[in-house]
């Protein structure tokens, strides 16, 4: 799926916050050794919040080095994230 053919499917958000986090909780042992990153968006409504998704070296460096990233979100969560686009 592509970003923009998937635009309709959720709302897209502004990121606030990426940080990189190793999660040792995670039972399987496929991808316990993963990086993960904990990305923060504030909804409309002012609530913010926050999920966990793998780690994305591009993302995390477009993020820090103050480039606009956006995140597309529906009822289960984060569905595309984008580095630059909205």
């Amino acid at each position: 799926m592509t970003w923009f053919n998937n635009k309709e499917h959720g709302k897209v958000y502004e990121v606030l916050a990426v940080v990189k986090a190793a999660d040792k909780r995670m039972i399987n042992p496929l991808i316990c050794h993963e990086s993960h990153m904990l990305v923060s968006y504030q909804l409309a409504s002012g609530e913010q919040k926050s999920e966990q998704l793998l780690f994305d070296e591009v993302f995390y460096h477009a993020f820090h080095d103050h480039q606009p990233c956006y995140v597309m979100v529906d009822d289960s969560g984060i569905r595309h994230y984008h580095p630059c686009q909205k």
